[in-house]
């Protein structure tokens, strides 16, 4: 029985070209094409929050701690749900943890 919570997302590219969907903190990156819609579904522990953040190369999508991300298109699976989030240190979000070790350390967008 699945005790926790559920945040469905719906995501419209928008744009021309093609844009990154980064989905942290597992490191993952779909392509989504011009005008695609993903249907993107979080879920994990009640307390959490799903974070989502407009970068240069398109979007980024946080999980939290004890997370999944499953991700479809028109029906389609994409991505599972796969492995939870781990627990970020210090009392961090993932965001949190995944800009103190990545972006601003190489000081890139994304």
């Amino acid at each position: 029985m699945h005790v926790g919570v559920d945040h469905l997302v719906r995501l419209h590219n928008s744009k021309a070209e093609s844009v990154t969907l980064f989905i942290e903190p597992w490191g993952d990156q779909i392509e989504m094409a011009p005008e695609a819609i993903f249907e993107i579904v979080a879920s994990g522990p009640v307390g959490g929050k799903v974070e989502l953040e407009i970068c240069n190369e398109g979007f980024v999508i946080y999980g939290w701690s004890g997370s999944t991300i499953a991700i479809t298109q028109d029906g389609r699976i994409l991505r599972n749900a796969g492995p939870p989030a781990p627990e970020p240190p210090g009392g961090s979000t993932v965001k949190e943890f995944v800009d103190r070790m990545f972006k601003k350390e190489e000081g890139q967008d994304h």
